[in-house]
């Protein structure tokens, strides 16, 4: 379930979405959230991508079978990880195909938005990719067994990631 708190204030409260994971919050104050997911017990897995206010309310649905999602510097439009016709891809704007890969993590939008960066890996491992606006991919790191959590600097110049190595 997702919390919201305030600074400076010790009050926590619930946004009332059992079984939703949050994905990104937009520059706006809106949500981009994961519901209807398969792994209820932890941030991996797809499910419905949603948006939703974050003063809370009914989130509204905007695709299936998502895995990860960002807003673009704008908050109004996300990028999304999602599967289709049994192939995971990686659109933005929604709808807009950039990129088809072996499977994606997390994804985040460069601060210009002229980037996504994406965790993909495959049975091999996992590493990190660089999509430009017209699908142009370059692999910036590999030789990961496990990726997670990948954030752009506010710079738009670096690309902080947490990483386990592979032994060599």
């Amino acid at each position: 379930e997702i919390f919201l708190t305030r600074i400076g204030s010790p009050e926590t409260r619930a946004l009332g979405i059992p079984g939703a994971s949050l994905l990104s919050v937009s520059p706006t104050g809106e949500l981009a959230i994961l519901i209807k997911k398969g792994n209820l017990f932890g941030t991996a897995g797809g499910g419905t991508l949603a948006r939703v206010p974050l003063a809370g309310g009914t989130p509204r649905q905007l695709l299936e079978d998502a895995f990860a999602a960002d807003w673009g510097p704008e908050g109004r439009e996300l990028a999304v990880a999602r599967q289709l016709e049994g192939t995971s891809v990686l659109e933005f704007p929604i709808g807009k195909r950039l990129y088809s890969g072996s499977g994606f993590g997390l994804i985040r939008v460069s601060p210009d938005g002229a980037y996504v960066a994406a965790l993909e890996n495959d049975q091999t491992g996992s590493w990190i990719d660089l999509i430009d606006a017209a699908g142009k991919r370059k692999v910036l790191a590999t030789g990961f067994v496990y990726l997670d959590t990948i954030a752009w600097h506010p710079s738009g110049k670096e690309i902080w990631f947490m990483a386990v190595e592979a032994k060599a």
